[in-house]
């Protein structure tokens, strides 16, 4: 039994217009959804790459703030003395890139060494009568400046790969 052919007709004209009617209600949600989607991962590395910056000041934060004590501790001048930067350092990388972490904490452990070191040259100034004594000082940071290097070679590595 063949179908009239009025029903093959009408057919053969639904078909076609409830296919791109199809395509249509997709491309109309799909397309929006793919562009806020990339729109969305676009802001997401535009963000990453802003914390990546603020990590790599905060390290160089802390660096700073390092030379600062040894000049305060050690020498003896008379600066304001201020909190270690290291706790932002730790958030940021917590947060956005804990894969940096154990590094982060590796340099924090030479960096808290060479903190015992000024403690230590600060008492000895105090009891030679305010004359500073160097020694011991390229032992004390060597190992902070070997991290800090390595530490920074890889967080350049990283953004290498990530942010170019």
């Amino acid at each position: 039994m063949t179908e009239p052919a009025s029903t093959i007709s009408m057919w053969s004209t639904l078909v076609p217009v409830m296919v791109g009617g199809a395509i249509g209600l997709i491309g109309g949600w799909l397309g929006p959804w793919l562009v806020e989607r990339r729109k969305e991962a676009a802001e997401e590395k535009k963000k990453l790459a802003e914390k990546f910056e603020e990590l790599i000041a905060a390290l160089y934060e802390h660096k700073h703030w390092l030379d600062m004590m040894e000049q305060i501790w050690v020498l003896g001048t008379d600066e304001k003395r201020s909190m270690s930067p290291f706790a932002r350092v730790h958030a940021i990388s917590r947060v956005y890139f804990p894969e940096f972490e154990s590094q982060i904490a590796a340099l924090e452990v030479v960096a808290r060494k060479y903190e015992m070191w000024m403690f230590h040259a600060a008492k000895n100034r105090l009891i030679n009568d305010g004359a500073p004594s160097l020694e011991g000082l390229e032992e004390a940071y060597r190992p902070y400046a070997e991290k800090f290097r390595t530490l920074l070679n890889e967080l350049g590595e990283f953004a290498k790969r990530e942010f170019q």
